[in-house]
């Protein structure tokens, strides 16, 4: 059955799961929030892995040629790191492939295609991922230090069997797997997965008032009706300056297109 437990060290083959919010606004590691990845790397040079629960609307044939086997399966976004397509799976004796951990393994796509053409093999049973996850020497060790991290044992299912949610849209299923994941480790983790669905759906009822007042300039019946202009203030801001900058781009290329 799927299990998974709270681990105190760090090595390659455990998870690494997202507090709820460190990195919800976290800029260029926003792809960060509520991740679960597989850690590939570990040591004094520092560490890498995968986020293994952020799917994309894309397949690896969408991205490369060069893995023909494998054109239909689902690629998944990685990380914010590097430009390649990377697999994992869990069949021994691929020539060229990295033992992660025990019964996880890490690149071998050319025998990995050959397997497939040769019926010995399917197509599903590899991930893919575009990009990685990357950390310098010591970074992760504070990361974990300062709560952004849970290391976690997970039975092989939750590393190498894709889940899929038939109506959900791409960019939602990270938070499911998430709280899946959180559900599995139980205790306080159970805790954590309650609180954050019932911070999300206040967040969620908020702006949705904040569209309707938006929508009504007269609406008085809101407490908070300083606030909501003043948060639309914010967003005309943002609007104006996004579109000072599309103009700055479109008389640049004037410009070019005149010399």
């Amino acid at each position: 059955g799927t299990w998974a437990y709270e681990v105190n060290e760090l090595s390659p083959g455990c998870l690494l799961v997202a507090s709820p919010d460190t990195f919800r606004f976290a800029g260029p590691r926003q792809v960060l929030d509520q991740s679960v990845i597989l850690l590939v790397r570990h040591g004094k040079s520092g560490s890498s892995g995968f986020i293994i629960n952020r799917p994309t609307q894309f397949d690896v044939g969408d991205v490369t040629k060069k893995l023909a086997a494998f054109e239909q399966n689902p690629l998944y976004l990685g990380g914010d790191i590097g430009e390649g397509v990377y697999m994992i799976h869990g069949i021994p004796g691929l020539r060229n492939a990295t033992e992660v951990s025990d019964g996880i393994y890490y690149g071998g796509s050319e025998h990995a295609m050959s397997l497939v053409q040769d019926g010995k093999a399917k197509p599903e049973d590899f991930r893919f991922f575009f990009k990685y996850a990357a950390w310098a020497p010591g970074q992760l060790e504070g990361e974990m230090e300062s709560g952004c991290w849970c290391a976690v044992r997970s039975s092989l299912d939750l590393v190498l069997k894709p889940r899929t949610y038939p109506g959900l849209h791409f960019a939602k299923a990270h938070k499911v797997f998430w709280h899946q994941v959180l559900q599995t480790l139980g205790g306080r983790f159970q805790n954590v997965s309650r609180d954050t669905i019932i911070k999300e759906e206040t967040e969620r009822m908020k702006m949705e008032e904040w569209v309707a007042i938006l929508q009504d300039g007269g609406n008085t019946s809101v407490l908070n009706h300083e606030g909501i202009e003043m948060g639309a203030m914010a967003m005309s801001t943002v609007t104006s300056q996004l579109t000072q900058a599309d103009l700055e781009v479109d008389l640049t290329r004037q410009r070019a297109a005149a010399t």
